[in-house]
């Protein structure tokens, strides 16, 4: 049964992103597409993936004999560049509300069929597949978000149609977060059923991707015509008294509205709950598994209704809001309920339960951009109150990934508690370091100077530093440091505005740029906890080295980054230059028309 449904979620994946192709289809220029983004970000994002491919094609630590991690990440990479294909296709259109769904769909129903994909036929390397399905949908989306960002302020679009792109760039650093989630959730099954449901076809990894597609599927039967469902209510017997009652609540046009969308969301949530609970009680007979699935519901509508209140501008009777602390704390007194569950694996059903009003929230949000009903005050509000929903959600990821990992990697950190000292270096640095990176990043973009070839190049260079990270911290102190890592990245995206290493005032006037920020900080988070995720162990095993040859690594590696960094800078400083000095020659017609008028 359990690959029966492993199956049907494959199918049913593969039928919703066809749907969303189809349903995205406009008359658009091809090259107007195109250049959403730059073309050294669509060669990297093309060729990156091919590189690693035959990179790992050498069966040698820190690759497995069967290449699990690098065909993982080539099958990642590609479900993420459909997705973006999807994406490029509808980033001008209208977004009527089951095409806005489509959109943000796409990547959720692909990423559903990436990790279906390893499950069914990488059984022998899964662990290292579903790591490299993961790594390469996030390293693919980063691109894609880094390089959308950079070529939307060398455009000069007009404030609805930013809003709507940004919007529909959201949708897709969502679908990375979920393919992350995903495949944290389908490891956390698998570690669990070889310990409680041995000899079976895991059927809490099952039910986790059951859960998984349920999402995207809903969120798109939710955004059918409202008269649809309208004509079907009709046909319950004593519906007319309770649309009287409804016609006197909701007498107005905004009212009308509202009540659609309260309409969709309790729509999505019933038959959310209806779908959970036969199959829980077939594939899991453990009550505990659906009671996660209505905590998740019930976690994710508070946060999103405290978000959805503090994103609101505070005026004379409401000076202060407390909807962001509030939300953050509910996400986290629900992780504290759910991660006793199977061992971690509760916090990734809790997540994957939330996503759905996350989905409902930006669905929604995208429709109203684009009709272009809502005031400026009011789109900046949906704006800022989907930004920090998407970052809270990622917090979710962090916090799964953190299970995983602490989970896998058991062996190397026995012994390890959070109240150790080294705990608190991890937890300091996994605070910092994503701010860091992310104004290392953006830094130029201040002074509206950077080139795409200069973005793309500052990306990879912060991308390295990423990896090294992690790195030298687990050399110079051991494994031990790396719960407190995780612990710091989990919870850092929801600090950032508190840490004056941003020094966020300064830049309001740069508003588009501070949301930004806000999202790579986010991105860089999960970045950092998918790198131990990963390759712990191979770093791990370094420790026996001796105190200078420890030092002599770190120094060649603090050495080279200086170097990189210096080159780098002075590069895209001398670039510049050069612009510069050709923006302020005369061209050829110029030359030839001063030299004219002086004859003359």
């Amino acid at each position: 049964m359990e690959r029966s449904l492993l199956w049907s979620a494959f199918a049913l994946g593969c039928v919703g992103w066809l749907c969303g192709f189809a349903l995205t289809r406009d008359r658009q220029d091809d090259s107007r597409r195109i250049s959403v983004l730059p073309l050294p970000f669509w060669i990297a994002a093309l060729a990156i993936p091919i590189l690693i491919y035959f990179v790992t094609l050498p069966g040698v630590p820190p690759f497995n004999t069967g290449q699990g991690w690098g065909r993982g990440f080539l099958l990642g990479s590609f479900g993420a560049l459909l997705s973006t294909w999807v994406w490029v296709r509808s980033r001008r259109g209208v977004s009527p509300p089951l095409r806005a769904s489509a959109t943000l769909t796409a990547p959720h129903f692909l990423a559903v069929v990436c990790v279906s994909t390893a499950l069914l036929w990488m059984n022998d390397v899964i662990m290292d597949a579903l790591m490299g399905v993961a790594i390469g949908w996030f390293v693919h989306t980063f691109l894609v978000y880094t390089g959308s960002i950079s070529s939307e302020y060398s455009r000069s679009d007009p404030q609805s149609t930013a809003l709507t792109s940004r919007l529909h760039t959201l949708s897709l650093v969502t679908g990375g977060g979920f393919a992350v989630l995903l495949c944290a959730a389908a490891m956390l099954g698998i570690y669990r059923d070889n310990l409680d449901y041995s000899g079976m076809n895991h059927p809490l990894t099952a039910m986790a991707m059951i859960m998984a597609v349920s999402n995207p599927f809903l969120t798109m039967v939710c955004a059918l015509p409202a008269s649809l469902f309208a004509r079907i209510a009709l046909k319950i017997p004593g519906i007319g008294f309770f649309a009287g009652i409804a016609s006197r609540l909701f007498a107005g046009e905004e009212e009308r509205g509202l009540a659609i969308r309260l309409w969709r969301l309790v729509l999505a949530a019933v038959l959310f709950l209806a779908l959970g609970y036969p199959l829980s009680s077939k594939v899991v007979p453990e009550p505990i598994v659906w009671q996660l699935m209505g905590l998740g519901l019930l976690v994710g509508l508070s946060v999103w209704w405290l978000i959805r209140d503090a994103s609101i501008k505070p005026d004379e009777t409401r000076p202060i809001s407390f909807g962001y602390p509030l939300g953050l704390l509910t996400l986290l007194s629900g992780f504290l309920v759910a991660s006793q569950a199977f061992a971690g694996l509760g916090t990734a059903y809790l997540m994957l339960a939330a996503w759905l009003p996350l989905s409902l929230a930006l669905s929604i949000g995208m429709e109203s951009s684009a009709e272009g009903s809502d005031t400026a005050a009011q789109a900046e509000e949906t704006e800022r109150g989907l930004l920090t929903l998407m970052q809270y959600s990622l917090i979710g990821v962090g916090v799964v990934l953190y299970r995983l990992c602490v989970w896998r990697f058991s062996d190397s950190m026995r012994g390890v508690a959070l109240d150790d000292h080294y705990a608190f270096f991890g937890i300091t640095l996994g605070l910092i370091a994503p701010c860091l990176l992310a104004i290392f990043l953006w830094r130029p973009r201040f002074a509206r100077s950077d080139s795409p070839g200069a973005s793309l190049g500052r990306l990879l260079l912060t991308g390295a530093i990423t990896l090294l990270i992690p790195a030298l911290m687990v050399l110079l102190w051991g494994a031990k440091c790396i719960p407190g890592l995780l612990f710091g990245l989990a919870v850092a995206a929801a600090f950032h505005r508190n840490l004056p290493l941003l020094n966020l005032p300064a830049i309001e006037k740069e508003r588009d740029l501070s949301g930004a920020i806000g999202v790579t900080i986010s991105l860089f988070a999960i970045a950092l906890a998918l790198a131990p995720s990963q390759w712990l162990a191979h770093v791990a095993g370094m420790e026996p080295l001796t105190r200078q040859q420890k030092l002599t690594l770190v120094g060649i590696s603090i050495g080279g980054l200086i170097l990189v960094t210096l080159l780098a800078d002075y590069g895209g400083r001398f670039s510049d230059w050069m612009r510069r000095r050709r923006a302020a020659e005369p061209g050829p017609a110029a030359a030839a028309g001063s030299r004219e008028g002086a004859t003359q």
